[in-house]
């Protein structure tokens, strides 16, 4: 059999409706541990594994709502309220920083993605 002939179950963007599904997973389990929604379920098809790292993601995820920081106008990286400057503590939680319209400024998540999926900027892959 030549290589045309040969026909495959697996749609070609198998990968972008398994992140899709994920996403939507994920959206729909974060709105269920802080806003009380319904009960989010998985799509079946979408790998156990891969569901338990995405509940590890979605457990830092929600522990850093429950954390927010909230700053007056940052620039450059820095606060512009020098008086409320002296009463920010370093950040070693997971945390959200909110600027004081409540827009999302940074999220910090330490440890939400695991080592094993990090890939250093120094190395090359092929």
């Amino acid at each position: 059999m030549h290589p045309e002939e040969y026909t495959s179950n697996i749609p070609c963007d198998w990968r972008m409706n398994l992140t899709s599904q994920v996403a939507e997973y994920m959206q729909n389990r974060f709105r269920e541990e802080i806003f009380e929604g319904p009960r989010a379920l998985p799509n079946t098809s979408i790998p156990v594994p891969l569901l338990c790292r995405a509940e590890h993601v979605i457990a830092v995820i929600v522990q850093a709502y429950q954390h927010p920081v909230i700053v007056n106008t940052v620039r450059h990286g820095k606060t512009l309220d020098t008086g409320a400057s002296l009463h920010y503590q370093e950040i070693n939680i997971p945390t959200v920083v909110l600027n004081a319209n409540g827009n999302v400024r940074l999220w910090y998540l330490p440890g939400a993605i695991s080592h094993a999926y990090q890939v250093s900027g120094t190395e090359t892959h092929y």
